[in-house]
Parts: structure tokens; sequence; C-alpha cells
């Protein structure tokens, strides 16, 4: 796999992740960071007439991983306040029951 196919996988792995945090889903982010160390070591051995190219793909891949970042802060956001809201929430009484006729 080329470096620049290994950058491209990876920036649709993050948008895979987005898009399922985004529906709610949890994540699974182990190994993401030596995926992403891998492809930039790759990168700066890169031959110099792939750089401008790869610089591209690297932009690419650090925006993707900006917005599963804000994705996956406003998903812990909204259950700190789910949470919160459950905690300070009355309890309701029990409603009457018909069983009583």
């Amino acid at each position: 796999m080329t470096v620049a196919e290994r950058i491209a996988e990876l920036a649709a792995a993050l948008a895979e992740m987005r898009a399922a945090v985004l529906d709610g889903a949890a994540v699974d982010l182990a190994g993401l960071d030596g995926a992403i160390e891998d492809a930039l070591v790759a990168a700066k051995a890169a031959p110099a007439p792939e750089l401008a190219g790869l610089l591209a793909q690297l932009a690419q891949l650090a925006s993707e991983l900006e917005g599963l970042a804000t994705a996956l802060g406003r998903q812990h956001h909204a259950g700190t306040q789910q949470r919160a809201a459950a905690a300070y929430r009355t309890p309701q009484p029990p409603s009457p029951s018909n069983d009583n006729k």
C-alpha cells in the first residue's frame, strides 16, 4: 500500500467514525494514534516529488481528525447533560392502577 493510499484509507476511516458518532454510536479509537503516526513517518520518508500531494492529503486527514474530535466532544457533552438532567429529575408518583375496580 502506498503512503497516499494509507492516508486516504485513514481519512475515510475517520469520516466513517465521525458519521457513527453523529448517529450516537460509540467508536473504538484503539490503534488510531499508531496508524496516524505510521502514516506521518511514511510521508516524511516519501520522495520529494510526492510531498506536495501528500501534504494536501495530510491536511484532509487533519480536517477529518478535527471533525471526529468535535463530534466526540458533542457526544460527550450531550451524555453529560442527560446524566445531569436524570440526576435532578423529580421522581413521578406511580399512576393509579385500573385493577382496583
